[in-house]
């Protein structure tokens, strides 16, 4: 599974540098196995407005965020992700947005909705 960072999803919207928002695209395109985190997409909406100098309008972000979400499924946290993120937050003194990402990172094989935490998150 591929959870891609904000910062992706606003370089494919901004057209100040073409080579670097055609390898954003180019990668959401191709990832077969992306998902959209929830926060991403709240971030995604709010990191838009720096676009605005662009003419990028909330407008345009919303439709923008729907395109992405043709391409990638929107996933939610579950309340075991909250409870691994507090975890993380509170005893690894990790930022809590990063905390809840983490989350992510691996799916159970078992059970696809049930995200199990990468041991190696604890260090990045």
């Amino acid at each position: 599974m591929i959870a891609f960072d904000t910062n992706v999803l606003i370089y494919a919207c901004d057209q100040s540098e073409p080579h670097r928002q055609a390898i954003a695209l180019d990668l959401i395109a191709s990832a077969t196995e992306g998902v959209l985190l929830w926060q991403v997409a709240c971030e995604f909406l709010s990191a838009s407005r720096k676009l605005s100098k662009q003419g990028f309008t909330p407008t345009q972000a919303w439709n923008r965020l729907a395109e992405f979400r043709e391409l990638l499924p929107l996933v939610l946290p579950t309340a075991a992700n909250l409870t691994h993120a507090r975890e993380l937050h509170a005893a690894h003194s990790v930022p809590l947005w990063d905390a809840l990402k983490k989350q992510f990172h691996h799916r159970d094989t078992e059970n696809t909705e049930v995200f199990s935490l990468c041991p190696l998150c604890l260090c990045g």
